[in-house]
């Protein structure tokens, strides 16, 4: 709805693997915040995933995650919405939020 296969697609193989219920909720945010969404990185490969550093657990892989750019002064409003929608892993960095749709209890971190 929101976003394309190209934000969404493996920057190294060009694979799109999206799990329904993690981009339902992306859409839904998106709808909800209002304004344009940068998506720093989706869907990986595990190869790709390797090359990162990323851990094992990741669930870029698994088409459950989006890296997402915002803006220091919108990260609270950011992550309380990403918290209301139903996002269960949250990972906060300088330039961008992690969201991912995991299973069991939330989760939250500080690149």
């Amino acid at each position: 709805m929101y976003f394309t296969d190209d934000e969404l697609k493996c920057p190294c193989c060009g694979v799109v693997k999206i799990d329904d219920g993690a981009i339902t909720k992306l859409n839904k945010f998106r709808k909800i915040w209002g304004r344009p969404m940068h998506v720093n990185s989706a869907y990986r490969c595990m190869k790709h995933n390797k090359e990162l550093g990323s851990e094992d657990t990741s669930k870029h892989p698994q088409g459950k995650a989006f890296d997402i750019r915002v803006n220091r002064n919108d990260r609270f409003e950011f992550v309380k919405l990403a918290i209301k929608i139903g996002f269960k892993g949250i990972g906060i960095a300088d330039e961008f939020v992690h969201l991912d749709d995991r299973e069991g209890p939330p989760f939250m971190w500080i690149y």
